[in-house]
């Protein structure tokens, strides 16, 4: 039990960075896409 508990720690911290780097990622590099809304 303690291992499961371990790795689900360290995948929900691995998740949560990888989220927050492509977020960053979006803002940086397509700035025109930040709202997500459709508008042609």
């Amino acid at each position: 039990m303690d291992v499961i508990l371990t790795y689900g720690i360290w995948v929900t911290i691995l998740a949560f960075l990888i989220d927050w780097a492509l977020r960053w990622v979006s803002r940086r590099f397509f700035p025109w896409a930040k709202d997500g809304s459709r508008a042609l």
